[in-house]
């Protein structure tokens, strides 16, 4: 349907560079059922997600603004969904390490506006931001530049983190299943309990390239080109830079 604005999502310009490093199980998901994977923010595994910095927490303690809001914040990290990239240009040995177990996987790149433009083609509505990374001890979520917005809603405990996941640099693609919160066995019901597919029409033209891990062999390449083949996607199937002949 539509990616929608909203003044609490931070922008990103629509050519920077994003990637998301999954195996070859999520590749061949992702092509076979034509969607994106997008995961429970009360699932992931920091426990610090969607919670509020120290000095939000007792500025509402102060003005009194207790009652009912420790249930909303946890009800917007049970019921948004969120999918996530990583900004950057170049491969990162820190996300390489960090997601794939094996040397059976790829970097999925491509560009915000390459994205944006699929998910509008979609029959489901999105929000788009950027992550921004705060001192949780220290920080307000308000900041003149960075970030100067005086209104508060619930959704903004989830476009930031803090400063330990910096090189995350993650871009994210929210989703709200609003009527699951009238419906408290909604994720007992569900087919998954983590998480839900959202169908993506036209998946492929998301991809701008696949890379290869550092350790990958010819092995790797030709199940990765097989896998592209069985669904008649002519990408680009790149090696590593990492493994690029040094100079001495």
């Amino acid at each position: 349907m539509t990616i929608a604005k909203h003044e609490c999502m931070i922008p990103v310009e629509p050519d920077k560079v994003i990637m998301r490093y999954i195996d070859l199980e999520k590749l061949n998901d992702m092509m076979e059922t034509s969607s994106l994977f997008f995961c429970r923010a009360d699932k992931f595994p920091d426990h610090f997600e969607g919670s509020l910095p120290q000095k939000e927490y007792e500025s509402r303690i102060r003005r009194g603004f207790v009652s009912g809001f420790e249930r909303l914040h946890l009800n917007m990290k049970k019921f948004t969904l969120i999918n996530c990239w990583h900004i950057n240009e170049n491969e990162s040995d820190a996300m390489w390490r960090l997601y794939l177990k094996s040397n059976e996987g790829v970097a999925v790149q491509t560009t915000i506006e390459k994205i944006c433009s699929v998910l509008k083609n979609s029959h489901s509505t999105f929000r788009v931001s950027k992550v921004r990374y705060i001192d949780y001890e220290k920080d307000i979520w308000y900041d003149d530049e960075e970030y100067p917005v005086k209104s508060y809603n619930a959704i903004i405990p989830l476009v930031h983190k803090r400063n330990e996941y910096k090189h995350e640099n993650e871009f994210r693609i929210l989703f709200d299943i609003d009527h699951a919160y009238q419906s408290p066995d909604y994720w007992a019901n569900a087919e998954s309990s983590i998480g839900k597919k959202i169908e993506i029409r036209d998946i492929a033209r998301i991809i701008d390239r696949l890379i290869l891990p550092p350790s990958a062999d010819e092995i790797v390449r030709d199940k990765v080109e097989k896998i592209m083949d069985k669904f008649n996607c002519n990408i680009e199937i790149c090696k590593s830079k990492l493994m690029n002949k040094p100079f001495y």
